[in-house]
């Protein structure tokens, strides 16, 4: 007694393959595939817009500056500074490069990064608030004066306090540290005369 195969509805393989996607699994599948392909996009958009194209694994040594054109009475310059590690600025002239003649500030990587003063001059933390007076202060004091700062004790809106290589006082405000995406210190300066 031999049985017979059993004869089952043949469908075309489109149709199985449609009726995939109707089920649960299919549409879960689709979802995963969905924000899977996102997530590659975003972080692809992301990684280029702040190495700006860079390839991975060099670290970029430009920097970019933007000064106010008219600065109000007593203030002899202001702007505000991105530097990349390696990068050095003069803030009484807004020129940055690692190579500028008489930088002020240079941003140095390694295991702790810093925000270091060059020259003669110094860098503190005004408690009070970066104001000319509080600044011209802090850095009088030789306890509270540093040739450098390192930027993990930095945090956004942070103010500091500079004394120039020319002698000048100047004002920072952090506006972002290097993180996750991003490989700069960005600060707002006011030098005053």
């Amino acid at each position: 007694m031999g049985r017979s195969p059993s004869k089952r509805r043949s469908q075309p393989r489109s149709n199985r393959f449609l009726a995939f996607w109707t089920t649960l699994p299919g549409i879960l599948t689709g979802f995963a595939a969905l924000i899977t392909a996102a997530i590659g996009v975003l972080t692809l958009w992301n990684g280029l817009s702040t190495s700006g194209g860079a390839p991975a694994g060099r670290q970029a040594t430009s920097a970019q500056s933007s000064t106010i054109s008219k600065p109000a009475e007593g203030i002899l310059r202001q702007g505000q500074v991105s530097l990349t590690i390696g990068a050095a600025v003069d803030l009484e002239s807004g020129q940055i490069d690692a190579s500028i003649r008489s930088p002020d500030l240079a941003f140095r990587g390694g295991n702790t990064p810093l925000l270091q003063v060059l020259g003669p001059g110094h860098i503190a933390y005004p408690p009070g608030g970066a104001d000319r007076e509080n600044c011209t202060a802090r850095l009088k004091a030789p306890e509270d004066s540093l040739a450098y700062y390192r930027i993990v004790e930095l945090l956004p809106n942070s103010p500091l306090c500079v004394q120039t290589h020319n002698g000048h006082v100047a004002e920072l405000h952090v506006v972002s540290v290097p993180g996750h995406g991003s490989e700069e210190i960005v600060f707002t300066y006011t030098v005053w005369q």
